[in-house]
């Protein structure tokens, strides 16, 4: 998926009458998409001592696939480059997910998807993924070290070129938060971005 062809804004809008919530706001990003399914329950709390390794490179790379310096280059330089002068580099708080993930060919390639009786492949659900946290990092300080974790319920797939629409609402403790597509289906549901105090 070209990174040139995604959008992202944001804008606050009122809370969902049954949402109790001290503020909310909608961020949407075009062009990005994902799937997840429930881990079975033998892999919950799995611990495993493979090692992975990862350089600056692969930190900015994800950074720019899930959007970052789209709308502005300079906003989010501190994801996107190692050497700019005042911005040390930071490595978004999603991007623990994909060293700890070993995703397959399903989530991309047609003839795998034509297989499971999809009409088109679908984006892997760690793309949602990466899109909604990186969205949601302005609600709680913008500052990725304070994130003490980020979970999500896959719920829906998605296709490129569809609209991914994350509503969030704060709470003490950092921001609930779900991902709607462009018809208003649920994609991600029960998420939860935890910060620790500053």
């Amino acid at each position: 998926m070209n990174t040139q062809d995604k959008r992202a804004h944001a804008a606050w809008t009122q809370p969902p009458p049954t949402a109790e919530a001290t503020g909310s706001t909608t961020l949407s990003s075009q062009g990005s998409a994902g799937v997840g399914r429930h881990p079975l329950p033998a892999l919950v709390g799995l611990r495993t001592s493979r090692e992975r390794a990862w350089t600056p490179t692969e930190t900015i790379l994800y950074a720019l696939g899930v959007g970052a310096g789209q709308r502005d280059p300079a906003a989010e330089l501190r994801f996107t480059t190692e050497n700019s002068t005042g911005h040390p580099q930071r490595v978004l708080p999603t991007f623990a997910s994909v060293l700890a993930a070993d995703p397959g060919r399903g989530h991309r390639d047609p003839a795998v998807a034509g297989r499971a009786g999809l009409p088109r492949p679908i984006l892997h659900g760690l793309c949602t993924f990466g899109f909604a946290g990186r969205l949601l990092l302005p609600l709680v300080g913008d500052d990725p070290t304070r994130v003490r974790h980020v979970r999500v319920r896959f719920a829906a797939p998605l296709h490129p070129g569809d609209t991914l629409t994350v509503h969030a609402w704060r709470r003490p403790y950092g921001v609930v938060f779900r991902a709607t597509d462009g018809t208003g289906r649920v994609v991600l549901d029960r998420g939860v971005l935890a910060v620790s105090a500053r």
